[in-house]
């Protein structure tokens, strides 16, 4: 029986060592009719050209700079449809699969016509038993996309395929025909909730999301952004999370979720200041916060409706 093609599109950001270990263990999968695609996203560090010499059996996209997750998937969506591929699967660097991951998100998907995204149970990397993801869900009330599972030891709790409301982008296998008709990933959102986003879109336009728990992936989160609790982590989560709700949210969930983000706001503050004092550290912390509520509610929300064809 033939295989339908799959890319597989990884972004780099000045990240070799996690990245030559995540093209290792795809070097040992038997799914056989797939490509990787390698976007290095302005690295300033020399990873692309480092891993072109070593693994130039894969294709390498270099953009000039770094345009964000969004923009990185969208350079190696448009490849890949030109080159007619069946499904494209994004996977994070800083993961590693097992080595049958794949069959299983590609058997799913050709059974169910109307699903239209699948993606695998996600692990911790430094804790291969315990759950990262298992299921997303959309709290439009607060703005939060909750893991279903997350931080849970696997007892074999999480082992039937689910319908969720997203997948979380770092493992994630989306048809051509999705694609096609919704358009690519929106590039407002420069970090975060850019899957969220695409993901209600898909639901929007009738397809069905599962997470299928026979496919597994071991994720170390957040590394390429030095952890969610670095200024970058921090801008872009409050951001993303407030340009999600001003695109997809109904009015009534903003009398829920402006007291709930007063509220997050102040705990961080305190949090941050018993931690910090009035150091420094404090400071530019909390000035990053309030930009990122400023930016969030300003900042221009664009079309993301442009052909994966680039056109």
């Amino acid at each position: 029986m033939s295989q339908p093609k799959v890319s597989i599109i990884i972004i780099v950001y000045n990240n070799y060592t996690d990245t030559k270990e995540c093209l290792e263990s795809l070097a040992n999968i038997t799914y056989r009719n797939y490509e990787v695609i390698l976007v290095d996203n302005g690295s300033t560090d020399g990873s692309g050209e480092k891993l072109k010499q070593e693994y130039p059996q894969h294709t390498y996209i270099f953009n000039k700079n770094n345009l964000g997750f969004a923009g990185g998937v969208n350079s190696g969506i448009q490849y890949s449809m030109r080159k007619n591929s069946d499904y494209v699967f994004l996977l994070n660097n800083d993961t590693i699969v097992d080595k049958e991951f794949l069959e299983p998100l590609v058997s799913t998907a050709e059974k169910n016509p109307s699903t239209g995204i699948v993606g695998s149970k996600i692990y911790y990397y430094n804790s291969p038993k315990t759950v990262n993801f298992a299921g997303g869900k959309i709290d439009f009330w607060r703005g939060i996309t909750p893991h279903i599972g997350s931080g849970e030891l696997d007892r074999g709790q999480y082992e039937k395929p689910i319908e969720e409301d997203f997948q979380d982008g770092s493992a994630m296998l989306i048809k051509k025909e999705v694609i096609n008709k919704i358009g690519l990933f929106d590039t407002t959102y420069f970090l975060y909730s850019e899957e969220v986003d695409f993901c209600f879109r898909a639901q929007k336009a009738g397809y069905k999301i599962l997470n299928v728990p026979q496919s597994k992936v071991w994720h170390k989160i957040s590394i390429s952004v030095g952890g969610c609790e670095s200024f970058t982590g921090i801008y872009h989560g409050i951001k993303s999370r407030i340009i999600f709700m001003r695109k997809h949210s109904q009015l009534y969930h903003w009398l829920v979720f402006v007291p709930y983000c007063f509220f997050y706001s102040f705990r961080l503050t305190i949090i941050w200041l018993i931690k910090y004092k009035w150091s420094a550290e404090f400071t530019t912390r909390f000035r990053v916060m309030v930009n990122a509520f400023k930016d969030g509610l300003t900042c221009r929300l664009y079309n993301c409706t442009q052909s994966a064809e680039g056109k």
